[in-house]
């Protein structure tokens, strides 16, 4: 059994059954407490009371001796800390998760819901003519779109489960979030959510109907025809407004601190709204240049005169392919350019070293042990790390860091980039990472209050500032201050100089890189395939519509001559046009977010970290764009469905 310490052989007396899934215990006699765990007395004591004692009375009693006093489910806040499970992983995950989707939902049912209506523009002309109000066709678009989301709750709510379910165990499975965590299936969630999705589609169409409804009968029978003019500048000044809300993002927050990939994704969807609120602009411009190098031959010319005069349908369709692909090539590039920059900087971290210890069947070392390896004839210099978590007071509100514990003794083994202050690490010291000291506005001086892993109040000075911080943590404490107050307190590495002889220890020996956040990109991979299969469908759906919707259209093509496969090539054609410009906007707006989000790491600019990854998902996109177009041409263009033709 390995604790804090020391390694040492025991007998196992017997089992316990009944246990916390995802905790572990092991039970020794009380003298031999305070030898296995190094704590100098008890953390908590269990209280039963006499039969008729109130316990309103005992707790104030004991809270009068100024201790913290738990009952109930609260009990369990008694333990040492990390007995606990931590939920602010999962809560942030699956909170990223709602935002995406969230996002997502409104986005591609309003322009759905668009295109749906603009669609049907004759029909209501037609019901204006005979007499329809605006209010009426308004309650029948409701009343539609209200009965179309109630069918569709009925199927979503069990498969929502399911899913939840498979991503929950996937996310056990990857370590990002606690073995205890249970997806809970509560009616009242499950009814609010259909009651969001139908307020959301209430919205969406009550947006998309406004004009529609408005207009006069003469004028939208005109728009059947030709596309509708409408006025221009509530559209642009509503754009100006998103793409600086997305330019004050990426200028001024800090992206290279924890908020980096969140405040990437809200510039991202500031940007796509942008895009989405000029559309008819940005796409007809992109659109009209696309059209013309892609549109080679007869067919392609066609398609390209169609989809330039078409270019409202193509806005449909496209901003939706947009999203999927800005989205989530945002979410794994900047996944990715962290994964570089922790990588840089952890072989910049650990250059000096010539060796790097680990324990070999323990998830770390007793501090004696890593000591004695440290000490070795053959050690000229050595850097010893203790992992742990510290907590910072940001006014009133309690922030968690990833910290470490070091020993440094002799020549340099481990290189953290010091930037201001020297590396001279005491009991009262401490060490913050660069971007820590920006968001805290701490210097080389200053004396903040910390709350260690037991819970002890601590104020220590800052002596440096250092920037490689990437795979290691915001706070460089003490490793004796971290190990006699953390209930764990075993040493991760110890990183040598020198050839010593380890023959001796249940070590293992690595060429001085650690590994990296391999789970928690895993996680996000997760997410990404979450979101993809989200907006994939919504992609389908809004390709069906549009191809559906022009049925009179290629029945007269058909009586005028055209064959099947003339119109296959030149829906084909169209969907390449489409895919073309979606792909084409979807880079430019992951392109600036990613950029922002990289100079903010290191300087350096990237559209993308991993190239392989990055075409993958270009042909990923657009080859699902490509089919999602194919795919209901082929069902509409058949003879029989065609109307004039039936």
């Amino acid at each position: 059994m390995t604790t804090k310490t020391g390694t040492r052989e025991v007998r196992v007396s017997g089992l316990v059954d009944g246990g916390v899934p995802g905790q572990v215990a092991v039970f020794v006699a009380d003298r031999q407490v305070a030898e296995w765990s190094g704590l100098g007395g008890p953390t908590a004591v269990a209280v039963r009371l006499v039969a008729g004692a109130e316990l309103g009375d005992v707790v104030g009693a004991l809270e009068e001796l100024g201790v913290g006093v738990f009952s109930g489910a609260d009990k369990v806040d008694g333990d040492l800390p990390g007995a606990v499970p931590d939920y602010i992983g999962a809560i942030s995950i699956f909170g990223f998760v709602l935002g995406i989707t969230g996002f997502a939902a409104v986005f591609v049912l309003t322009g759905t819901v668009s295109l749906a209506v603009r669609q049907r523009l004759r029909e209501l002309a037609l019901l204006r003519t005979a007499g329809a109000t605006p209010r009426q066709l308004r309650r029948l678009l409701g009343t539609e779109i209200a009965l179309v989301t109630v069918v569709a709750t009925v199927p979503a709510l069990p498969v929502g489960v399911v899913v939840a379910q498979v991503v929950a165990g996937r996310f056990r499975e990857l370590g990002a979030v606690p073995a205890q965590f249970e997806v809970a299936v509560n009616v009242l969630v499950l009814l609010a959510a259909a009651v969001v999705g139908l307020v959301v589609t209430l919205v969406a169409t009550s947006v998309a109907a406004r004009r529609a409804v408005r207009i006069s009968p003469t004028q939208a029978l005109r728009e059947t025809v030709t596309a509708g003019r409408g006025s221009r500048v509530p559209r642009v000044v509503a754009a100006v407004v998103l793409a600086a809300g997305a330019v004050a993002v990426l200028a001024l927050v800090p992206l290279g601190g924890p908020l980096g990939m969140g405040m990437g994704f809200v510039s991202c969807a500031l940007l796509l709204c942008a895009v989405a609120a000029l559309g008819p602009v940005v796409v007809g411009a992109v659109t009209a240049v696309v059209s013309r190098a892609v549109g080679l031959g007869v067919v392609g010319r066609v398609a390209g005169a169609m989809t330039r005069v078409e270019s409202r349908r193509v806005v449909g369709v496209a901003i939706p392919l947009t999203l999927m692909f800005a989205i989530n090539a945002t979410m794994l590039s900047n996944g990715d350019v962290l994964g570089v920059v922790t990588a840089e900087q952890e072989a910049a971290r650990t250059a000096p070293a010539t060796l790097r210890v680990a324990a070999t069947n323990a998830p770390g070392l007793p501090l004696v042990t890593a000591e004695r390896v440290a000490a070795l004839p053959e050690v000229t210099g050595s850097a010893l790390t203790v992992g742990t978590r510290v907590v910072v007071d940001q006014e009133g509100k309690p922030e968690d860091y990833p910290a470490q514990g070091l020993r440094l003794a002799g020549e340099s083994a481990l290189d953290l980039g010091v930037v201001e202050g020297e590396l001279g690490i005491s009991r009262d010291s401490v060490a913050v990472s660069g971007p820590l000291a920006e968001q805290r506005g701490w210097a080389v001086g200053d004396r903040p209050s910390f709350w260690l892993a037991d819970g002890t109040r601590v104020t220590l000075v800052v002596v440096a500032v250092f920037s490689h911080w990437r795979g290691f943590g915001d706070l460089v404490l003490d490793a004796g201050l971290v190990a006699a107050h953390d209930p764990r307190g075993l040493v991760g590495a110890v990183y040598l100089r020198g050839e010593p002889d380890l023959s001796g220890f249940p070590v293992a020996v690595g060429s001085g890189g650690g590994g990296l956040e391999e789970n928690q990109q895993a996680a996000w991979e997760l997410m990404v395939a979450v979101s993809l299969g989200f907006t994939a469908i919504a992609v389908v759906n809004t390709f069906a519509i549009a191809t559906g919707a022009r049925r009179r259209e290629f029945g007269e093509l058909r009586l005028a001559g055209a064959t099947s496969r003339q119109l296959h090539r030149l829906l084909d054609r169209e969907a390449l046009i489409t895919v073309v410009v979606a792909l084409v906007l979807g880079c430019a707006v992951s392109g600036v977010v990613v950029g922002a989000f990289s100079v903010a790491q290191d300087g350096q600019w990237r559209l993308f970290a991993d190239p392989v990854r990055y075409f993958g998902m270009v042909a990923g996109v657009g080859l699902l764009g490509l089919v999602a177009g194919a795919v209901p041409a082929r069902v509409v263009v058949r003879r029989r469905a065609l109307p004039q033709l039936g």
